[in-house]
């Protein structure tokens, strides 16, 4: 992940970590707000040159996130939803993951790293020039306001392991 606008409001999603510095998205959610990305409009897109595939494989993606919330009342999760994203824009749906509660309120604390782990069992057919798009969301059943945080770049590293060769994105 990476702040470098990649087209639109969209960041780029690198094979490489991010700037020097972290970035921090942010949203401040409550039980009746439902799932709310992080950026507003936004996702984490990869580079122009596409994929360079007629399909995606099978096999694991892992999800490691540096992430904390503002108060721990209620299940307060981050949601990954992943797509293609075509040289026309459609975004098509590949699939969602959805990570254990959030239980840290800093990130000081031991359990402000996440691994989600994914098996993804389905080929999905893609056009050579398709590229990933990655958008986060939160949601909570706190009733009380709660504000999720998902920082990368940095020394907080987040990123997504594929089954998907090196090189391609």
């Amino acid at each position: 992940f990476d702040e470098t606008t990649s087209v639109g409001s969209y960041e780029s999603l690198t094979d490489l970590p991010g700037a020097s510095s972290y970035s921090d998205d942010h949203v401040t959610i409550n039980n009746t707000s439902g799932k709310v990305i992080l950026q507003a409009g936004s996702g984490y897109l990869s580079g122009s040159g596409g994929l360079g595939l007629t399909s995606l494989p099978q096999g694991e993606w892992d999800f490691t996130i540096y992430r904390y919330v503002s108060d721990t009342t209620g299940t307060t999760q981050l949601v990954f939803d992943v797509y293609t994203y075509s040289v026309d824009t459609t975004e098509t749906s590949l699939f969602s993951v959805t990570s254990g509660n959030i239980t840290s309120t800093s990130l000081s604390a031991s359990s402000y790293e996440d691994t989600i782990y994914f098996i993804n069992t389905t080929i999905s057919s893609v056009d050579p020039t398709d590229r990933l798009l990655i958008k986060v969301y939160a949601q909570t059943t706190s009733v009380t306001n709660v504000t999720v945080y998902f920082k990368y770049g940095g020394s907080y590293s987040s990123h997504v392991s594929t089954s998907i060769a090196q090189g391609l994105i």
